[in-house]
């Protein structure tokens, strides 16, 4: 799913199929922004809002829904048996990014998330050094 409509269908079908839109899985395609702030359209959005901690990005699925920061560093994620602690990002191509592991949010949504237009070097891949 691409669109914010797209989503909103999705979840109300799955709440009525499932009663919960988190038990079936569903693919997310969020177009990389470099302001949320200025946010226009239909598309399913992801970027950085300032002021956030390096490394932080954040999915937005529609005025209905809640934003979703995610901790993402590139390669594999950080878990534990009980949460995710950094999610991992794979290049698949230039500018596309898979995210994992899915997106799991009890009684909202569960999908797998892939992030497109993001510029390079991506966020998480960048390098901050002291001297």
């Amino acid at each position: 799913m691409r669109t914010f409509a797209e989503v909103a269908d999705w979840c109300l079908g799955a709440y009525g199929a499932y009663g919960d839109a988190s038990v079936p899985v569903c693919q997310l395609f969020f177009r990389w922004h470099h302001n949320l702030r200025d946010l226009r359209g239909e598309d399913l959005a992801c970027g950085i809002v300032e002021g956030m901690v390096a490394g932080e990005i954040v999915l937005v699925c529609g005025p209905g829904l809640p934003p979703f920061p995610l901790s993402v560093r590139a390669g594999e994620p950080e878990v534990t048996d009980d949460e995710v602690i950094t999610y991992g990002a794979v290049r698949v191509v230039e500018g596309v990014w898979a995210i994992t592991p899915s997106l799991n949010v009890v009684g909202v949504i569960h999908g797998f998330v892939v992030v497109y237009g993001v510029p390079d070097p991506a966020p998480w891949e960048r390098l901050i050094v002291l001297s």
